[in-house]
């Protein structure tokens, strides 16, 4: 069931994260370069604008609140294609995040789909993902079985999208180089891929449908979380990644997530699936 009202409900001083920390903790599993999947009890976030697509997915299947350029749904499921700012408030309801990167085969259609806005999905199609997605909320998942559930994920998406399944036609050279380096600054891309410093911008965006400072940006927030995940300190995860220092980082986080990247670095909060 979906519903498209003009006002979302009001939660004044809810937090954004970890509300339900004790009963469930978040659990983030990182997939590499194609996306990570998080599952999370209590999401309240301002509005943000992230590269990724995400399919967003009740495990229980009750009703979660998604506000984009005025248009309120209450929804169990829906997709946010990329660029599309939104406001999200998923309050007990096991969400999972199924965040799909530029890298991933089927993100060209996925970002087709930016004039739409938020997307509603029929939960009821995800419905033979059930006790794979319960399994993900509750950190039950390996690695290889949470790969498998991302891929049904956005498979299910794609099919109700209308667009089908498709073959990934951006150019192979780009999307090989990237995939090898892809934290590769434009005069490296240039020499690998032959071309001059100046077509580099251009090519990676025929490659992955992104423009490269917005790619760049991405990546940097991936490296940091990586490291932040193994155990690094925020400044020597933000330095690694390419920020300034960790306040830039900080910042940074914070507008694309909706929280701050110290909440990732509490195991009592967040429990991080490899």
């Amino acid at each position: 069931m979906v519903k498209i009202i003009g006002e979302p409900p009001s939660h004044e001083g809810a937090p954004a994260f970890g509300f339900l920390a004790d009963t469930v903790p978040d659990h983030a599993y990182p997939l590499g370069l194609v996306g990570f999947l998080f599952a999370s009890p209590w999401v309240s976030t301002g509005a943000t604008v992230r590269h990724v697509a995400t399919i967003l997915v009740s495990a229980t299947g009750r009703c979660f609140d998604v506000e984009s350029d005025g248009r309120h749904l209450t929804t169990p499921a829906a997709l946010v294609p990329p660029s599309v700012r939104r406001r999200l408030r998923a309050f007990d309801v096991a969400l999972i995040s199924c965040n799909v990167a530029p890298h991933h085969p089927c993100y060209p259609w996925l970002r087709s789909l930016m004039p739409a806005g938020v997307v509603p999905l029929d939960r009821a199609g995800f419905g033979f993902l059930q006790h794979e997605m319960l399994l993900a909320y509750h950190g039950a998942l390996s690695a290889a079985r949470a790969r498998a559930l991302f891929e049904d994920l956005v498979a299910e998406a794609v099919s109700q999208s209308g667009m089908g399944w498709r073959t990934d036609t951006r150019p192979a050279a780009v999307l090989d180089v990237l995939a090898a380096h892809p934290d590769a600054a434009p005069a490296e891309l240039a020499r690998w891929l032959g071309v001059p410093s100046a077509r580099v911008g251009r090519l990676v965006y025929e490659g992955i449908g992104v423009p490269f400072p917005l790619y760049r940006a991405g990546r940097r927030l991936a490296v940091a979380a990586e490291a932040i995940f193994a155990g690094a300190r925020m400044t020597d995860a933000a330095l690694t990644a390419g920020f300034a220092d960790s306040a830039h980082l900080s910042r940074t986080w914070k507008r694309k997530f909706g929280m701050p990247p110290s909440y990732m670095t509490q195991r009592r909060w967040v429990q991080v699936v490899r």
